[in-house]
């Protein structure tokens, strides 16, 4: 390859032009062929495959081709010779003479663009040449002129609106590399501006962190498990268990004071005495701001009259950095939905507040109420660990056995071993014989948190992927530190950074080892899920959650695009740190134009930014396939393209191709002895896309032609016969 830029697959929008009808505006100049003369000066001129009639200002002769400019629609096309008869090759005194005709500059750089738009046979227009000379002046060598003009052919046909916007976003949306750099660029300018809010930075760099680090929570979550795992063994090193100790109190997960041997009663305590979920909620509120008072209301009247699965959706002119909106929307998925009864007193709580003034007072008291409105202990969905040891640690005896049944159910939910389960239910069902005091029940509540404790903990042994509702990470940080859990993410962040920081040899060391064991751990499925996050992070899908009512609306609002627009908007933004947001955005807008459809045909276009293991690189995705008629993909009948810099195998770029789910794959990179390497992994290969229903019919590997012809003659071409530089396909 010689460039950095891909060519869209699909060639059909490249067609659009000739199926659509000729459209002349006055000033356009076009290239045409004088067919019949007629009377009074009429002529029929051959356009392409059009024909039209029109009226000549100089008598022609037929069969002769000429640059023609309308000067006139009304009555009827009236047309004025530009040029003499054209030759089969264009001159340097045509062009001269069309820019001429249109008093443009005859610059040589407008002399590429004119003999560009002739050479691809593109309605010529004065406005259209201009912009075009503008979006080129800042490109600098000649390859990308060629891209960029490529860009504005794609424009022009397929009547794209004709914006520095819109070209930038094709432009940079066809890039294969530098996202990466783009984006760590970015976060160094930003970290270096003082303009910008904390808030508004935190939040920024939390998008970041995630589409860097897409696997950082489970790193995390394996770390915590690490530490908690030393802290407990009794034949660890006592500087070991000490070190374990220092990180998850640094990290602020465990309290300051706690010690090697006593930080197990003060986890104990801070689950036994941790705020409900309805004083959560109380408590936030009374903190909000009183512009915040409708987002928060509106927020409570949804949950209200819709349920849990909508009660954390946010309004769409919530802004993405109103982190309370958003902290509360995550103790809202917590609650359960309510009773007709519960709505009805909670909308009167709601209608009071809202005809009371709105100061420091009356919120303080709409919090105290909300809060005795919730803190019905049924309002509470038991479904993380610290909340069914704390309903177990303050129960009485006439609830304990409903409790007991709780904790039987939960347990068999939980994604532990059967013999750590079987542990459970041995204790549970020590406890069931005994007589139900406070000190009996203080003492099995102990056991079950250190039980749940030493239970959670182990299963995080090996790299696993999230699962559905609370992970096994989630509850191990419950049961340490119970209000962590509403911004989990950033608890583990934090951790993740305090490890990574970390001078200490035990530490570094652990740090090291979970980094193997997860490397040593991916696979396809991991891949996909890194994959998905970074994609969701950068906020692809921003704008079309606007219109839907998603389940977590605050997770796209919450995600890079809308941030950096946010940002772009304030008026205190530096210059630059706008140029560089300007620049991501520029690449998020492209894919989404260089994805569309073509009747049943759909093209997706992908940049991602890959950073694994101190590993950057970037990886282009373009995928061409059909609509079936019920709707989804055709997934019998598809074609996948990947271009990927690696550090060890460089440019490398892989075609694969379904047809009727035979699938052919072409390999392309520079290493001769790629072949030879990959062929231990072929039967592996075949296997697993025999368990897929597919069939591997060819695998092969080739090098990149050494002469690359023109893109702009590429786009021109069926597809079909497009040349391996262009644009490959790849399965990873």
């Amino acid at each position: 390859m010689t460039s950095t830029s891909f060519n869209p697959i699909q060639s059909q929008q490249i067609a659009l032009q000739s199926n659509q009808p000729l459209t002349l505006k006055q000033g356009q100049v076009f290239h045409g062929t004088v067919k019949k003369l007629y009377p009074d000066q009429m002529a029929e001129i051959q356009v392409g495959g059009h024909k039209l009639f029109a009226k000549l200002e100089t008598p022609l002769k037929a069969g002769d081709s000429h640059f023609f400019q309308v000067t006139n629609m009304n009555p009827q096309a009236q047309l004025k010779v530009v040029t003499g008869p054209m030759q089969n090759s264009q001159t340097t005194q045509q062009l001269l003479q069309l820019l001429e005709s249109m008093n443009l500059p005859k610059s040589s750089e407008m002399q590429k663009i004119l003999s560009y738009f002739i050479k691809n046979q593109l309605p010529i227009a004065k406005e259209t040449l201009v912009q075009t000379e503008s979006f080129l002046k800042n490109i600098p060598d000649n390859a990308m002129k060629q891209d960029a003009l490529a860009i504005v052919q794609r424009m022009v046909e397929t009547k794209m609106p004709f914006t520095k916007e819109i070209f930038d976003g094709l432009l940079n949306g066809a890039k294969t590399s530098g996202f990466t750099e783009e984006l760590l660029n970015f976060s160094k300018l930003l970290n270096e501006d003082s303009s910008v809010l904390p808030q508004v930075k935190s939040n920024i760099f939390s998008s970041l962190q995630t589409i860097a680090k897409p696997f950082e929570s489970e790193t995390s979550g394996m770390i915590l498990a690490k530490a908690l795992q030393t802290i407990m063994n009794q034949n660890a090193e006592s500087q070991s268990r000490v070190d374990s100790l220092d990180l998850l109190k640094e990290a602020n997960i465990l309290p300051q004071n706690a010690k090697v041997n006593n930080w197990f009663s003060q986890a104990f305590q801070q689950v036994k005495t941790n705020k409900s979920t309805g004083n959560d909620l109380g408590k936030l509120i009374s903190t909000a701001k009183v512009e915040d008072i409708p987002k928060i209301l509106q927020q409570l009247r949804t949950f209200i009259n819709e349920g849990q699965n909508q009660g954390d959706e946010l309004p769409t002119n919530i802004r993405p950095n109103s982190s309370i909106v958003h902290d509360i929307s995550k103790i809202l998925q917590q609650l359960k939905s309510f009773d007709s009864n519960e709505k009805q007193q909670m909308t009167q709580l709601i209608n009071e507040f809202e005809k009371a003034p709105k100061n420091d007072s009356s919120l303080q008291q709409f919090a105290k109420q909300l809060q005795a409105q919730l803190g019905n202990d049924n309002t509470i969905q038991k479904s993380i660990a610290n909340e069914i040891v704390q309903a177990i640690a303050n129960g009485t005896q006439q609830n304990l056995p409903r409790l007991l049944d709780n904790l039987k159910t939960w347990l068999h939910e939980q994604p532990l071993t059967a013999n750590q389960k079987e542990q459970i239910h041995q204790l549970i069902n020590r406890f069931e014989v005994l007589p139900k005091t406070p000190q009996t029940i203080e003492i099995f509540a102990k056991q079950l948190h250190e039980q749940l404790i030493k239970a959670f903990s182990e299963s995080l042994n090996t790299f696993e992927l999230n699962e559905q509702g609370y992970s096994k990470k989630d509850n191990l940080l419950s049961l340490l530190k119970p209000e962590s859990i509403i911004n989990a993410n950033t608890t583990f962040s934090n951790l993740a950074k305090t490890a990574t920081e970390s001078k200490q040899p035990f530490i570094q060391q652990m740090v090291v080892q979970v980094d193997d064991e997860i490397r040593a751990s991916i696979e396809g499925k991991s891949m996909e899920y890194a994959v998905k996050t970074i994609l969701k992070s950068l906020g692809l899908s921003y704008e079309a959650s606007l219109n839907t009512k998603p389940e977590n609306i605050q997770d796209h609002i919450h995600s890079l695009k809308p941030q950096i627009l946010s940002l772009m908007q304030d008026a205190t933004t530096s210059a630059t740190v706008r140029e560089a947001a300007e620049s991501i955005l520029s690449r998020l807008n492209g894919m989404q134009l260089h994805s569309g459809e073509n009747g049943h045909q759909h093209q997706i276009v992908m940049q991602i930014p890959l950073h694994f293991f101190g590993k950057n690189t970037d990886a282009t995705v373009q995928w061409n396939g059909r609509m079936g008629k019920n709707g989804k993909i055709d997934s019998n009948f598809v074609r996948i393209l990947f271009y990927l810099n690696m550090e060890a195998l460089e440019e490398t770029m892989v075609d694969m191709q379904v047809q009727n789910r035979i699938v052919t794959i072409n390999v392309y990179n520079e290493n001769n002895s790629l072949e030879n390497l990959a062929i231990q992994l072929r039967e592996s290969l075949k296997k697993g896309l025999l368990e897929k229903n597919y069939h591997l019919s060819g695998l092969t590997f080739k090098t990149f032609e050494k002469t690359v012809p023109q893109k702009a003659e590429n786009l021109n071409k069926v597809k079909g016969n497009q040349k391996s530089q262009s644009g490959v396909d790849i399965r990873i």
